[in-house]
This record gives C-alpha cells, sequence and structure tokens, in this order.
C-alpha cells in the first residue's frame, strides 16, 4: 500500500468510526470532542477528498460520490451555524466514507 493511500484510508476510517453519532441538544464546541454534528466533520470530509483525488487516489465513482456529497452539503446549508445538523446529514457522510474507504481498499486489493 502507497504511503498516501494508507494515510487517506486511516483518515478516511477515523472519520467515519472515531467521531461521535450522537446529536447533542447544546451547541457544541472544540473542547467537547469528535462529534460528527461539528461544521468541522463536514470540513474535513471535503478537505480530505478533495485532495485525495488531487493525488490520483479515488477513482471516478469516488469522485461522483464526492460530488453528490458536496451538493448535498450546500443545497441543504450543512456545518453552518445557520441549522442544525440531523440524522439525515450525518448519513451522507458516512456514505460518503465508507464509498472513499471502499475505493482504496478496493485499489490496493487489485495491486496485490
Amino acid at each position: 500500500m502507497s504511503e498516501w493511500t494508507e494515510y487517506y484510508l486511516k483518515a478516511f476510517k477515523r472519520l467515519r468510526y472515531d467521531w461521535k453519532d450522537d446529536i447533542p441538544e447544546r451547541e457544541l464546541h472544540s473542547p467537547d470532542g469528535n462529534y460528527k454534528v461539528r461544521g468541522g466533520w463536514f470540513h474535513a470530509i471535503s478537505l480530505r477528498s478533495e485532495t485525495a483525488i488531487e493525488l490520483g487516489l479515488l477513482d471516478k465513482s469516488c469522485v461522483k460520490k464526492r460530488s453528490q456529497f458536496i451538493d448535498y452539503i450546500r443545497a441543504n446549508d450543512v456545518g453552518r451555524s445557520t441549522r442544525r445538523t440531523i440524522r439525515e446529514d450525518i448519513r451522507a457522510g458516512d456514505d460518503a466514507l465508507d464509498t472513499f474507504i471502499a475505493c482504496l481498499e478496493k485499489q490496493e486489493g487489485a495491486k496485490k
């Protein structure tokens, strides 16, 4: 596995599995921990997937999934302080991450 593929695979898995799915009643801030309801989670998915695409690590299906994810967060104002995150938003992020993880794992499996 290439160094960059391994790095992004770990990064996507951390975003998918290490951040909390809970939707607390109160507004969260950085010291509150890693919750998927925070705008930073959505931005991290966006930025890491963009860079992985630029590095040529993600195939066309992943590029399409990223485009759908970006369209969703823009159309629904996700990750902004003007709107609370809902379960559907988290599902959209998880779905994108699942696609990116599968894409990277598939590519590495094909190289073996």
